[in-house]
């Protein structure tokens, strides 16, 4: 009797301590002009940020034609002047308890395909145990001893540091349930995403770098230059922004398209998941080769579609990854 007493005390005090986000607090935006597309962007900087949506306005003819209008958002060429492009960002899952707050199921493509990784088994083996919470909201993971790869923004709106950010903390997940944090010491954003450049070009740049005030003691994954191909089976863990504050989900699906640096495919994965590591097997250690970035949303003959966009490691990236990691 008084053992279940304890549990319904912990119970009411863990949903006292953290509230749910209004997912749906999209009103009252400004629109930044940049290119030929837009930014949606919060009217307050202390708006945390979640998961990019690319939209394309105008409708295609076939899933291929998306496709191809999507990679061409991101080209060093610009194939699709004749269309609207825009690009808007939804808060982060921070503060929130039974993470069932996303209406929609955005980002969730057909049946629900996603594993979930006991706190207290598979998720503290490796892999899994790579994966971690930044406490702005997103997925991180571990690449080094005191290193952890993400993207850029969860940490920057492309202007400024978030105010989320700027304390920000990495959490490793327990076997009890619990977090580890750890405070981040510096953190590395390409300067192309902090430039007032084009967005095509910002967000082929969606990668940052988190230093950790202390080393942590789990093994970590590799960075290397993807070589993913269509039809590759790509793989990732991260923290869902429609599950358990505590629970770890473990997604895979296969390459719909590619380019040099965007990846498309129809991986389940929601708000909270944003900066989760695309992950390989090189045989002994796992190796990322890509960030989850985004969701592209655009129309076939009139029926909505989505992607989810994997911003993809070229060499260029995986240098400047490697200079970061370098850094004393």
């Amino acid at each position: 009797m008084e053992l279940s007493l304890i549990y319904l005390l912990l119970a009411v005090l863990e949903t006292t301590h953290s509230l749910p986000i209004d997912a749906s607090s999209s009103k009252n935006r400004k629109v930044t002009k940049w290119y030929r597309s837009s930014i949606l962007e919060d009217d307050t900087e202390n708006e945390d940020q979640g998961i990019l949506y690319l939209n394309i306005d105008e409708d295609s003819n076939s899933v291929d034609d998306l496709a191809e209008k999507v990679l061409s958002a991101f080209s060093l060429t610009n194939g699709v002047s004749q269309q609207d492009v825009s690009l808007t960002q939804v808060g982060s899952n921070r503060g929130r308890t039974r993470r069932d707050v996303i209406s929609g199921k955005d980002g969730i493509f057909g049946k629900d395909d996603r594993v979930n990784m006991r706190t207290s088994h598979e998720a503290q083996m490796y892999p899994f145990s790579t994966a971690v919470m930044l406490s702005s909201g997103c997925t991180g993971t571990l690449i080094g001893a005191q290193h952890v790869l993400t993207a850029a923004h969860c940490v920057h709106n492309g202007k400024r540091l978030l105010k989320s950010a700027k304390h920000l903390r990495v959490g490793l997940l327990q076997r009890s349930g619990k977090f580890h944090w750890i405070r981040v010491q510096r953190k590395y954003v390409p300067k192309e995403w902090k430039k007032q450049s084009p967005q095509k070009d910002k967000l082929r740049y969606d990668f940052a770098v988190l230093k950790l005030k202390r080393q942590h003691n789990r093994q970590h994954m590799s960075v290397q230059i993807s070589s993913l191909l269509p039809g590759s089976k790509i793989q990732f863990s991260g923290f869902h922004g429609d599950k358990w504050y505590h629970s770890l989900w473990y997604t895979y699906c296969h390459v719909y398209r590619k380019s040099n640096d965007m990846i498309l495919n129809f991986c389940d994965g929601v708000k909270g998941v944003s900066g989760s590591g695309v992950y390989v097997d090189t045989g002994d250690k796992n190796a990322v080769v890509g960030v989850v970035s985004a969701i592209a949303k655009g129309t076939v003959k009139g029926k909505e579609l989505k992607f989810n966009v994997v911003n993809s490691l070229t060499s260029t990236k995986v240098r400047q990854i490697s200079k970061w990691v370098a850094r004393r």
